[in-house]
C-alpha cells in the first residue's frame, strides 16, 4: 500500500544534499546545505511511504502529481520545512541532579575532586537507583519530549547511571517501555562501563 504526504505552502526547504546525485554531506561540504527559498510561489514537498520523492512549487508539484491520491495534507504556509534531527549520544535515563556542583566547578574545583566529595557520576547513581520506576520513566519520557519539541527526531539512548548488571539490565528495560510514550524514534545502548562501581 503506498501511503503519499504532501506538505505545500512552505517558504524555504532545507535539504539534507544539494542535488539529486549526493546522498550525505561530510566535512567542509557540510556548510553549504541546500536551501530552496520562495518569498512570491509556496514550495512543497511530496512523500511516499516515508521517503521524500519530490520538491518544488506548489504548482510544480500539483502538475506532476495531478489524478494521483495524497493520504495527507500539511499546510505549512509561511513556514520551513527542514529535516529532523538525530541526537547520537545522550544519557536520559537519571535521577537527581548535580546543580550544588557547580558552585564547586565555578570555584575551581576540579570533576576528580567533586567526585572524591560525593558528586560526579557517583552521586546521580545513587539518585538513580533510589529512584522508582515510575518516576524514572516519567522524567524520561518529558525529557524525550522536549527533545522532540525542539526538533531532535532520533536519539540514541544510553544507560550508564546504574554502572552494575541489575541496575543497567533496569534502565534498558525503562528505555524500551519509554518507546510507546514518545514518537521520536529511539536506539538504545547498554553504557555499563561509565564509571567504576563503588
Amino acid at each position: 500500500m503506498t501511503l503519499r504526504t504532501l506538505i505545500y505552502g512552505a517558504r524555504q526547504i532545507v535539504t539534507v544534499t544539494r542535488n539529486n546525485d549526493e546522498k550525505f554531506l561530510c566535512g567542509k561540504d557540510m556548510q553549504a546545505i541546500g536551501i530552496i527559498k520562495s518569498d512570491v510561489v509556496g514550495l512543497s514537498l511530496m512523500i511516499e511511504n516515508e521517503n521524500i520523492i519530490a520538491i518544488g512549487t506548489d504548482d510544480d508539484i500539483a502538475r506532476q502529481f495531478e489524478g494521483i491520491e495524497v493520504d495527507k495534507k500539511i499546510d505549512a504556509s509561511g513556514c520551513c520545512i527542514l529535516p529532523g534531527f538525530v541526537d547520537a549520544h545522550t544519557h536520559p535515563i537519571w535521577a537527581g541532579d548535580r546543580v550544588h556542583e557547580y558552585a564547586k566547578k565555578l570555584a575551581g574545583a576540579t570533576y576528580m575532586e567533586i567526585m572524591r566529595e560525593g558528586g560526579g557520576i557517583g552521586f546521580t547513581v545513587e539518585k538513580t537507583k533510589l529512584a522508582t520506576d515510575k518516576e524514572l520513566l516519567v522524567s524520561l519520557v518529558a525529557r524525550l519530549k522536549r527533545m522532540l519539541q525542539a526538533g531532535t527526531t532520533h536519539v540514541e539512548c544510553k544507560t550508564g547511571y546504574g554502572l552494575e548488571w541489575s541496575d543497567e539490565l533496569r534502565l534498558l528495560k525503562l528505555l524500551e517501555q519509554a518507546r510507546s510514550h514518545v514518537s521520536i524514534g529511539i536506539s538504545i545502548t547498554y553504557c555499563a562501563a561509565h564509571a567504576i562501581p563503588k
